[in-house]
């Protein structure tokens, strides 16, 4: 994953108020303006600057929305989910920016990422547990 330099997290700042101005000025649905910057960023999933604009969310509703799109991936026949989203996900736990897997247990977070892809799912579910173990 890609850092930030410090003239662009300037940059991202004023990207995130511009945001946060158009989600308050058209009274945005907060849950789909999380799924569309979910959606954007697992388009880029390489690209850091989407990490600045989730603080503006409850991170409990980040991680539900993240949640729905997973479901929604998995319902899809014939498709597999796919990586980036998994990306998405991990990135969001290791910069603790969401706090979905609060009140669940390891065997919980294993059960639900075991579904899709293994390989993915087992990196998941090995970054959930270690952000369990942090709470």
């Amino acid at each position: 994953m890609c850092t930030l330099t410090t003239c662009e997290r300037s940059r991202c700042r004023l990207q995130v108020l511009e945001v946060k101005g158009l989600i308050g000025y058209f009274d945005l649905d907060p849950n789909r303006a999380i799924a569309l910057a979910l959606q954007a960023y697992a388009a880029q999933p390489g690209n850091a600057a989407f990490l600045q604009l989730f603080p503006l969310f409850v991170p409990d509703s980040v991680a539900q929305t993240l949640g729905f799109l997973f479901q929604h991936a998995a319902a899809q026949e014939g498709k597999e989910t796919p990586d980036s989203l998994f990306a998405v996900a991990v990135s969001l736990i290791q910069a603790r920016l969401t706090r979905g897997f609060a009140g669940y247990n390891e065997s919980d977070v294993i059960h639900f990422t075991s579904q899709g892809r293994p390989e993915c799912s087992l990196m998941l579910a090995v970054l959930a547990i270690q952000y369990l173990l942090l709470l």
